[in-house]
């Protein structure tokens, strides 16, 4: 068989990347290239397989597609000797350490080549991107925040919910290099190198664990901010008793999941842990013999026996996901998002199904009424079980915890009287356990409305929900009496409980 000759802009076709991308490749020497009688540049094919499989990247792809195209791949836009010295000729301006970067930035994606992994190039950035993932792995950050300024580039990471700023993490960069370090995360998540918001993904192993990092990316005025979530992909799922819940409402939790229909809403602002409530929630029911649906908005439940649908990416609304599966014989299923009137959960429960749902809503008075606004009162009564209400806060490090003083000031400035706080409480000052923090991890805060047959007679009569949960006082916590719990068990610190639960004054 012939060994078949291709251009530069037909091997850049082939391979999904540009003629750029395909003259570094031969400045680099990594591909062979033949000089023809009307000067232009050709590349054989047993050089192009040589290269690709050296770089032990499977063929068979490549192959398929040669053979689909023979005859048919496009001519350069302009195939003359002079344009193909003129490419060939593009990087000489380039220092040699740009082209093997911009070279090994180019590797064909189509053929299942992998990204250049941080460290191992041995560039400085490379090797500040690499120290970034491990410090953030080791400091359990969830997401780093790359932020251009005026001054350079501010590194700064959530940590158990706050963003700190980087003075534990050993990156210095100099202003020119923060540029290169934002292109390293976006050739990483095999992004362009365009301005435009894109997002992506790649995975790594650190410390024998494995995680898939998020990049997100959106143009500012001094250039492109990058955040890096961190997704350990075989993190343990919490258990209901993990979560932080009192004894009776763990109790009464239990009982519910037990229930053969009606809605369990889960309620609380964004990145407060609903899901990971919903997602113990379902590991309660496990052993159950239930058919269990997830209706997911994103990455987000990750427990066998469930079948999960991500519902954005199936073209789908909630609405349509829920309709769509109650046809499935589910007994049980959890929605990601309860927030759209369409999303009639109350009568696909009255249809013979435990519904559980996140509900984005201040309050339990607030998710009642909101309840109400799209369904009738009776059905409401009916099918509604509980509404829990939840937010996270920080425990206190173990390791650097102490006694804190107390002052009517600080109580003041906190938006406290002084007759709240009639015990001692403590504070953590910081140390290599936490990261300087003062706080190791988070809890959940709880606020459980169980829908009994007394509330549920009082929403059929018509009480505002406000009017009943005025009833229910001192026998049911709001959510910042079970925070102020939280700081008389010295889990957590006044300052964080004040963070959590300001005051309206």
């Amino acid at each position: 068989m012939l060994d078949r000759l291709f251009s530069v802009y037909q091997v850049a076709n082939l391979l999904g990347s540009d003629a750029k991308g395909v003259t570094n490749w031969l400045d680099m020497g990594w591909l062979q290239s033949k000089r023809m009688p009307d000067g232009s540049v050709k590349i054989s094919e047993k050089s192009l397989i040589n290269f690709l499989q050296k770089r032990g990247i499977d063929i068979e792809e490549l192959m398929a597609k040669i053979s689909m195209q023979e005859g048919k791949l496009p001519d350069d836009p302009d195939s003359s000797a002079e344009t193909s010295e003129q490419s060939v000729a593009s990087t000489e301006e380039s220092s040699p350490k740009e082209i093997e970067q911009s070279a090994e930035a180019t590797l064909p994606a189509i053929v299942g080549a992998p990204r250049p992994q941080p460290a191992s190039s041995g560039d400085p950035v490379n090797e500040a991107a690499d120290a970034l993932l491990q410090d953030a792995v080791a400091n359990r950050v969830s997401h780093i925040h790359l932020e251009p300024s005026g001054e350079g580039l501010s590194l700064r990471m959530r940590i158990d919910g706050v963003v700190h700023d980087n003075s534990n993490l050993r990156i210095q960069l100099s202003k020119p290099a923060a540029p290169h370090l934002i292109q390293c995360f976006k050739d990483l998540a095999n992004l362009d190198s365009t301005t435009r918001p894109q997002k992506g993904q790649f995975h790594s192993t650190i410390a024998d664990r494995e995680f898939q990092f998020h990049v997100v990316t959106c143009p500012t005025v001094f250039g492109e901010k990058v955040v890096v979530e961190v997704d350990e992909l075989d993190r343990t799922i919490l258990e209901l008793p993990e979560l932080g819940l009192p004894d009776d409402n763990l109790s009464l939790m239990r009982r519910l999941l037990k229930q053969s229909y009606g809605v369990i809403l889960i309620t609380g602002p964004p990145r407060n842990g609903k899901t990971t409530t919903l997602q113990a929630m379902l590991s309660e029911m496990k052993a159950s013999g239930r058919s269990m649906v997830a209706l997911e908005r994103g990455r987000e439940i990750r427990l066998d026996g469930v079948t999960r649908c991500r519902v954005p990416e199936a073209n789908l609304t909630f609405a349509q996901a829920l309709t769509a599966f109650r046809g499935q014989d589910p007994d049980v299923v959890m929605l990601g998002d309860v927030t759209d009137p369409a999303v009639d959960v109350v009568n696909a429960a009255l249809d013979g199904v435990l519904i559980m749902g996140s509900l984005f809503a201040r309050s339990t008075v607030v998710a009642v009424r909101m309840m109400l606004e799209v369904t009738p009162r009776w059905a409401v009564a009916a099918g509604l079980l509980a509404v829990v209400d939840q937010r996270l806060i920080r425990r206190i490090c173990p390791g650097c915890k102490q006694q804190a003083d107390l002052s009517e000031q600080m109580l003041e400035e906190l938006g406290l009287r002084a007759g709240e706080i009639d015990f001692p409480v403590y504070q953590g000052f910081g140390c290599k356990k936490c990261s300087n923090t003062g706080y190791l991890g988070r809890i959940g805060v709880f606020s459980v409305l169980h829908v009994d047959e007394t509330i549920a007679a009082m929403l059929r009569k018509g009480p505002e929900p406000g009017d009943i949960l005025k009833s229910l006082r001192g026998a049911m916590k709001t959510t910042r009496e079970a925070g102020l719990a939280k700081v008389r068990a010295g889990i957590t610190s006044l300052t964080e409980f004040a963070r959590i639960f300001p005051s309206a004054r």
